[in-house]
């Protein structure tokens, strides 16, 4: 009996264990009507559902609609404004584009040109600039207090990310929600501290979800006060 991820793969479901590993951790996939680990064990006699969104789109649409699926509040909603700093390859601008919400997405890498250009002429509401997210004038991306959610997901130290926070925080509607990567592990006592700095910063009601034990990374969602 092979494991979940490796019989996706050897289906031919997914290009790599990696990506169907995500997917299954993303609750993309279900054996039997339930979510799976990807090292359940199958026998193939079981019914596997596989949601095509989670096979074929950028890492960040799975680790968007995971952070979601974790918690007891929905964030992404029809007709929303979101900004995306640091949006990669464009998986979460395509997860809020397909929600229904507005979307503008600040880049610096102009690795990802292709895939951002093919996103927002795909999608009418969603924008892109490509531009250093620590030095462009926030105010260029809408007036204050306008966005309903600030997504910060960038390569970079917590007091770097810290930092996009505090420059982008203003232009977050009261009640607004924040979900910001912190690139530390789990377990890290600096944990707290972070997320004291967001309380600082105007936040509250702060969650954190770990989508993978065994990677550097936490997200920590609250809302602006």
């Amino acid at each position: 009996m092979p494991r979940l991820d490796v019989w996706l793969t050897e289906q031919k479901l997914f290009s790599s264990r990696q990506v169907a590993k995500r997917a299954i951790r993303a609750g993309g996939v279900t054996v039997d009507g339930k979510l799976a680990k990807p090292s359940t064990w199958i026998s193939g006699k079981e019914k596997i559902l596989v949601n095509d969104r989670a096979s074929n789109t950028p890492q960040g649409y799975s680790k968007l609609m995971a952070i979601e699926s974790a918690l007891d509040i929905q964030f992404v909603s029809p007709g929303i404004l979101a900004l995306d700093i640091g949006s990669s390859a464009g998986g979460f601008l395509t997860y809020l584009a397909e929600k229904g919400a507005k979307a503008i997405g600040l880049e610096f890498s102009g690795d990802f040109f292709i895939q951002l250009s093919a996103i927002s002429e795909k999608y009418p509401d969603v924008s892109v600039l490509l531009c250093d997210a620590f030095e462009v004038d926030p105010m260029i991306i809408c007036g204050p207090n306008e966005l309903d959610l600030l997504l910060v997901d960038v390569t970079t130290n917590p007091d770097n990310t810290i930092t996009l926070t505090k420059r982008f925080t203003p232009l977050l509607k009261r009640g607004g929600m924040i979900v910001v990567a912190m690139k530390i592990k789990p377990t890290s006592e600096e944990l707290h501290i972070l997320q004291d700095r967001l309380a600082e910063l105007g936040y509250r009601d702060i969650q954190k979800v770990v989508l993978n034990q065994s990677r550097q990374e936490v997200h920590l969602i609250a809302t602006h006060q």
